[in-house]
Formats: structure tokens, C-alpha cells, sequence
């Protein structure tokens, strides 16, 4: 139990870090739009204008995205209500805090989780959209503990939840 609870203290100090070293009016600006692409919403849209494009694989990547976020949204929310892990901003008291599209509590990061789902997907489908895909999961995964609503662990398992369930599905239904 020890061993448990130094390293949710660990988890704590790197997240005031990360909230804390890297402000700037920029950041402070760019950190609350960025973690919308992590938003179930913001899949549905992108979702959208595939669909209404001319690539050439938008039924089958369309397909294996909804049944990807679909599984993510499902393991996230399901350990998000097993765990009940509280937010960082109801515990830690020296967080620079913007509370944006949050519920309850903080284990796993949903905004992290869908940004993977969908940004492992595209590279599945298209590498070189992809990529830039990829990175922009990444922001949305650094914008989640910049702006004080998730520790390192939630996005952590965040990433892994959505990574998984991704390449669980792409592999199943495609390859």
C-alpha cells in the first residue's frame, strides 16, 4: 500500500509540473481548443466529412472507426465509473484549472482515449494522415493535464485504452 500511494504522489507532482512549467498566454489560449479533438463530437464530425469525401477506403475506415470508438467509449466509461478516481483540481489545490467538457472523475481520460482511437485508425488507413493525427492525440493528451483535469496515469491508460481497442478492431475486421 506504500508502494500504492508514493506512486499516486509521484503522479501528482509530475502533473503540478506539466500544469505548471509549460504556461504561457499561447498555451493558455491553444491548450482549451486543442483537447476538443478529443471529444466523442469531434470523431463524429471528422467521421462526417470522410463520408461526404472521395477517398477511396471511407466505408471501411468509417465502419472500423465507429466500432473502435464505440469499444474505447465503452472501456473508458466503464472503468472511469469502477475506479472513481477524483479529478486533480478536487484534491490538488495548486492547479492552474479549466474545467472543459468534464464529468465526475478523471480515471481513465476519455478526451485521450477517443484522440488515440481516432488518430490510430487513420494511420491504419492512411500513414501519412496519420501522422499528423497521431501528434495531435498527443497534444490532446497534454492539454488534458495542462489544463489541471487529469493526472499522467489517466492519460496514460488513456492512450492504452484507445490504442488497444483501435488495433484490436482494425486487426479483427481487416486484416
Amino acid at each position: 500500500m506504500k508502494k500504492f500511494a508514493s506512486f499516486l504522489k509521484k503522479d501528482a507532482l509530475l502533473l503540478e509540473k506539466i500544469n505548471a512549467s509549460l504556461r504561457s498566454p499561447f498555451m493558455d489560449w491553444f491548450m482549451p481548443k486543442i483537447t476538443y479533438l478529443g471529444t466523442f463530437y469531434a470523431s463524429l464530425i471528422i467521421l462526417c466529412l470522410i463520408l461526404i469525401s472521395t477517398i477511396e477506403d471511407k466505408i471501411p475506415f468509417s465502419l472500423t472507426l465507429v466500432i473502435s470508438m464505440v469499444l474505447t467509449s465503452a472501456v473508458t466509461q466503464g472503468v472511469k465509473r469502477t475506479v472513481n478516481r477524483n479529478r486533480p483540481y478536487n484534491v490538488l489545490l495548486n492547479l492552474t484549472v479549466s474545467k472543459i467538457g468534464i464529468d465526475k472523475y478523471s480515471f481513465p481520460s476519455g478526451h485521450t482515449s477517443n484522440a488515440f482511437a481516432l488518430a490510430v485508425i487513420t494511420f491504419c488507413f492512411f500513414p501519412y494522415i496519420g501522422v499528423l493525427a497521431l501528434f495531435l492525440a498527443i497534444l490532446v493528451a497534454l492539454s488534458r493535464m495542462y489544463l489541471g483535469v487529469h493526472y499522467p496515469t489517466d492519460v496514460a491508460i488513456g492512450f492504452i485504452i484507445g490504442t488497444l481497442s483501435s488495433l484490436i478492431i482494425y486487426f479483427c475486421l481487416i486484416v
